[in-house]
């Protein structure tokens, strides 16, 4: 048991909050409609709190990179929009970047000796 969760168990994970993001209607709220409603709200929050409010942004990208949720890029726009296109761009693309760093990990993981004997 132990093997099978250490090999399928960090795929299963992002499967899992895949599944939960769909399900729970937030993969909805990731539109520019959104995020004009909600911007003036987002702003004072991130007023009151910069370093939490952008560590949230991260935290929610990176969740959102690793399940490729549709609407990902209205992410990428609003931390540009919200935090400045360095600060904003700079979480948007290490999110980006470790995201994808965990998918690949995962996949290899779980099936790397699959390929490895092809």
């Amino acid at each position: 048991m132990t093997a099978l969760l250490r090999r399928y168990g960090l795929l299963v994970l992002i499967a899992a909050l895949l599944i939960a993001a769909l399900a729970s209607g937030v993969a909805d709220h990731l539109s520019l409609a959104e995020l004009e409603q909600r911007r003036q709200d987002l702003a004072a929050l991130i007023a009151r709190r910069p370093a939490a409010s952008l560590a949230i942004f991260f935290a929610i990208y990176l969740a959102a990179a690793c399940c490729a949720l549709p609407g990902v890029i209205y992410l990428t726009i609003g931390g540009g929009l919200l935090f400045g296109p360095w600060w904003g761009g700079g979480a948007a693309l290490s999110a980006a970047t470790l995201g994808s760093i965990v998918v690949f990990l995962a996949c290899r993981t779980a099936f790397g000796d699959l390929i490895r004997r092809r």
